[in-house]
């Protein structure tokens, strides 16, 4: 059975209510180093501050908006009572969070956005998750943090957002063109990505033994039609090893926040029974002669999700073993969705696609 791979939602999520001290947490978002951005997975909203009729039909239509893009691109966090202000990050401008105006009666507030879910959305959105936090000494003012899943039916409309088709993607949410929201409802000719991955071990003499890992990562189009736009975004779950970087190629352009990578093709497509080149992750180890690498690569695992104008999302986990590394090209594919590697060893006589001009 295909089980979902962990969300970085989910793990942002977790990571603030799990805290000791979940106020005490979302507090650190403020002006942190490096700073945390608006991006595919987070938005902080504020309440509105007009009077109360006002201020429910706002908080009613934010609510929908959110909840159908969040839905049908790969869920998110929302975290009211933060503010985000324009910061430039690696040449970037983005938003990121810069302050706090705490919502009035987060109790009551995260009670209404429940009542709101019910119908926010078509078709109707479950398992949604909705904690408040009133601030230390003071119930009447707080946070509201919310986990918005990726739908099961997709795609879903915001019904009270002006009944329109949303999509998350980096910090906006969109209403979806023509092409993305036909591919939800007739998804019978689309762009199916594969993510291939190939390892290999090299040996550098010099005094002690340098060694390299290498994986290279490469998108398959397995599809029907031709993914067009195509946007990555990669992120390291778990153990960060050291001497380990993540080197895009020159036909992605390239921008880091935090951990997580954000890559789109330059000016082509990639047509079925084609494949690209997206980056390749290396480790350098020194080792002394006589002596083997370390075992590290059970603690590494790279979220990969992939994005084009004619297909929703698709997520992948990409994850080797230590003995998967050797002289000769080791092979593994990974399906959407999927731990299940479907590869095999590259002297099998399993050749690739034909690759897509670079």
């Amino acid at each position: 059975m295909p089980t979902l791979p962990p969300s970085l939602a989910r793990e942002f999520y977790d990571r603030i209510v799990g805290d000791s001290d979940p106020v005490a947490a979302i507090r650190r978002l403020i002006n942190s180093d490096p700073p945390t951005a608006e991006m595919d997975h987070f938005d902080c909203k504020q309440e509105d501050r007009g009077d109360a009729k006002k201020r429910d039909q706002k908080t009613k239509e934010v609510w929908s908006e959110l909840l159908g893009g969040f839905a049908n691109a790969g869920g998110g966090v929302v975290i009211w009572g933060l503010d985000a202000r324009k910061t430039t990050i690696d040449g970037r401008e983005v938003d990121a969070v810069s302050g706090e105006v705490p919502v009035a009666n987060p109790r009551a507030f995260s009670s209404r956005l429940r009542e709101l879910q019910r119908q926010a959305t078509d078709p109707p959105l479950g398992n949604v998750e909705i904690t408040a936090y009133p601030l230390p000494g003071d119930d009447s003012r707080g946070f509201v943090v919310c986990l918005i899943p990726e739908g099961p039916h997709k795609p879903y409309r915001s019904e009270h957002a002006h009944k329109q088709y949303f999509l998350r993607l980096g910090d906006n949410t969109q209403v979806m063109n023509r092409s993305v929201l036909g591919s939800m409802f007739f998804p019978r000719s689309m762009a199916v990505f594969r993510v291939r991955g190939e390892a290999q071990r090299q040996y550098h003499q010099s005094g002690s033994t340098k060694v390299t890992d290498t994986v290279r990562v490469y998108l398959l189009n397995n599809g029907t039609a031709t993914a067009k736009d195509v946007h990555v975004q990669a992120f390291q779950l778990g153990m960060r090893l050291e001497g380990m970087s993540l080197n895009p190629t020159e036909e992605w352009s390239h921008t880091k926040v935090d951990a997580l990578h954000e890559l789109r093709a330059k000016n082509y497509s990639i047509h079925p029974d084609q494949r690209v080149h997206i980056c390749t992750v290396a480790l350098v180890q020194n080792v002394e002669l006589g002596e083997e690498p370390k075992t590290v690569w059970a603690d590494f695992t790279l979220f990969l999700m992939a994005y084009c104008e004619n297909q929703g999302l698709q997520v992948f986990i990409i994850e080797f073993d230590d003995e998967d590394f050797g002289d000769e090209r080791f092979m593994r594919d990974f399906d959407p969705e999927e731990t299940t590697a479907a590869g095999a060893n590259s002297g099998s006589g399993d050749q690739p696609p034909t690759p897509a001009a670079s």
